[in-house]
Formats: structure tokens, sequence, C-alpha cells
């Protein structure tokens, strides 16, 4: 029964465009959306709010590591994985629902099954971060 209502009902794969998404209510509807799987598309006039949003990922600590002067954590991010290495004094366990943001200026992105660079923060490229499996 949850197959079907999930298929029949379910976000997953769908595509929204929400204008003022700079705002609170339709940031908040925008994350939201986000976690359902909806590939969200943020407008406002306010470019600067726009990007904010757009930066905030709502996701759980998978597992955190610490390593000495360091914190190597994985933050399964839908079906994803992502390492972030953090200060040693981290205070997140497994679990923890936390919001990310990537600082472009820092960011690296490699090939999950090649290791190829995909980007590099010299690039000065825009990065788009998508649910599991859609492009």
């Amino acid at each position: 029964m949850a197959d079907y209502l999930t298929d029949l009902f379910g976000l997953q794969g769908k595509v929204a465009a929400l204008t003022g998404a700079g705002g609170f209510l339709i940031s908040e509807m925008s994350r939201g959306l986000s976690k359902a799987g909806v590939r969200v598309a943020l407008l406002d006039k306010n470019r600067e709010a726009v990007e904010k949003v757009r930066q905030e990922i709502e996701s759980e600590i998978f597992v955190s590591e610490p390593l000495g002067n360091e914190t190597i954590v994985d933050i399964k991010f839908g079906k994803d994985i992502i390492k972030v290495i953090a200060d040693a004094d981290f205070p997140g366990v497994r679990r923890d629902k936390i919001w990310i943001g990537f600082d472009s200026t820092k960011l690296h992105l490699f090939h999950k099954e090649t290791g190829e660079l995909l980007f590099h923060a010299s690039d000065n490229a825009l990065i788009q971060i998508s649910p599991s499996g859609q492009k």
C-alpha cells in the first residue's frame, strides 16, 4: 500500500518554480519540497536572499570520526554521502539533522567512480546540487 501511495502522490522527480523564494515562507516551502525529492527553481528579485536559501540543505550525519585536529563527517544527503572536514570540536553525532551550506571558494567535486576532478574552487563555476539520481 505504501508503494502505491508513494507512486500516486510522491513528489520525487517533480519540478517546482517558487517565486519570492528569498522570503521566509517560500524559502521554507522550498526546503520542504527539496526534502521530498522535488527539483526546486528559486526565483526572487533579491539575488542575495535566494543564494542563501540555495546554499542551505538539510541533511543528516551518517558518521562522525574525530581525528585529533579535525573531524571527518559523512553527511547523508538523500541517498548520497558527502564527506566534510570539520573542526576538531565538531559536536554532531550520528542521525543528527543538520543544515549545511557550501562555500564555493573552498569546494572541490570529484567523480564518484573515476575520481576525476569535476570542479575546483578556482574554476568560478556555478554549482547546482540536485536530489540523488537527478541532473
